[in-house]
């Protein structure tokens, strides 16, 4: 009969399985609500880019959802390893199940460095997209290609560093295999991830500090600087724990660290464009609310007994009319409607650099119980 193995021994005088605690359900919790805010995240980020600032997909998109789909698959890795060990007590975890979390953790791996790694590459694109600046271009390209090389790194020689590559999934090192120090590149990768995350900070504070923004971008701004710095103690806080012996239950602190730092570095990167879709869908809301007044106040008006009244004027006879509305439209749209309904059209005089703010108005009008009024929608994408 084949004895079963387990991690350690129960403390003294104790019973290997009196101690229900286990961990499962916090880190389940942690990894379902941190990936689920991300993807909401990301989803309005791209529903915001592609249907509403009608911009082409471009490079740090790609990174971005690579990013997200990483940290799905890794979070399903992690899930998956609470059934062989991870989050229960050491001496209740078997030898077996504890070689099958190895594997799985090594996966896992990969996964979770492509999340630590693709937000920074995503948020950098932009600030290269942002400014003219040389010399921001020059330095995002530098950081750039610094967190390419130390990701490299830590996958061939922290990761993967054995050969041949089979005996990393192996409990033990077989004979004639050999590894590398591979602890070292992970503590590399920590502290180069932690600077790469301070250089961020810094090069959007140089950015965007000498400018003068409205309210709106001051506080996104805000954000931004605020979760990074934020970012950057996580990932800090990280680097320090590697330095810990690294065994089953000496990785969940860690675990906690690196999924509220993968999955906040994707909502960080997404920061900038959920400012945008935050401020037009509030703007819209005010809007609304005006709008359903003046209607009430409208009806009312009308049920009112006034044998004076004038009959309604016939519509777009602007001088009997008493609002104006303006709203923002494309020039194909305004040309095919225009044409078929008589509408005025004008087109804004500033050059434009892009078909997307090139737009003119189309001018509708409609009746109200009180004064002139005009009310203008912007376009909030210029």
């Amino acid at each position: 009969m084949t004895s079963i193995t387990y991690l350690t021994e129960p403390p003294a005088g104790e019973d290997r399985f009196d101690d229900t605690f286990t961990m499962v359900p916090n880190i389940l919790a942690a990894g379902i609500v941190t990936n689920t805010v991300a993807l909401a995240a990301v989803v309005i980020r791209t529903y915001t880019k592609l249907r509403e600032q009608r911009q082409p997909f471009q490079g740090d998109d790609f990174w971005i959802i690579v990013a997200m789909v990483a940290s799905i698959v890794w979070f399903s890795l992690i899930a998956v390893g609470t059934s062989y060990g991870f989050g229960h007590r050491r001496w209740q975890v078997t030898r077996a199940d504890f070689n099958e979390y190895t594997r799985l953790q090594t996966i896992g791996m990969l996964f979770s460095t492509a999340v630590t790694t693709c937000p920074k590459i995503s948020l950098l694109l932009v600030y290269r997209r942002l400014t003219p600046s040389n010399s921001i271009h020059i330095a995002t390209t530098i950081i750039i290609v610094f967190t390419a090389l130390y990701t490299a790194l830590n996958v061939g020689g922290g990761i993967l560093g054995c050969v041949p590559v089979s005996a990393v999934f192996q409990p033990t090192i077989p004979e004639g295999a050999k590894c590398g120090p591979r602890r070292a590149f992970f503590i590399l990768f920590g502290f180069s991830n932690a600077a790469v995350d301070i250089a961020i900070v810094i090069l959007a504070a140089i950015m965007f500090v000498p400018l003068r923004l409205p309210k709106a971008k001051k506080i996104s701004a805000l954000l931004l600087f605020s979760g990074g710095l934020i970012i950057c103690g996580i990932a800090c806080a990280r680097a320090l724990l590697i330095f810990q012996p690294r065994d089953l239950w000496g990785e969940i602190p860690i675990f906690f660290l690196n999924v509220v730092e993968c999955t906040g570095s994707i909502i960080i990167a997404c920061t900038p464009v959920l400012s945008a879709f935050i401020k037009k869908h509030i703007r819209a809301f005010g809007t609304q609310g005006s709008s359903n007044q003046s209607r009430e106040a409208r009806q009312g008006y009308i049920r009112q007994p006034d044998h004076h009244k004038k009959p309604a004027p016939a519509p777009f006879q602007s001088e009997s009319a008493d609002a104006i509305v303006l709203r923002s439209i494309d020039n194909d749209e305004a040309r095919s409607r225009g044409s078929k309904a008589g509408m005025l059209h004008v087109q804004h005089g500033s050059s434009r650099k892009s078909k997307e703010t090139d737009v003119v108005t189309d001018v509708e009008i409609e009746s109200t119980s009180s004064g002139k009024q005009i009310a203008c929608q912007e376009n909030l994408y210029k």
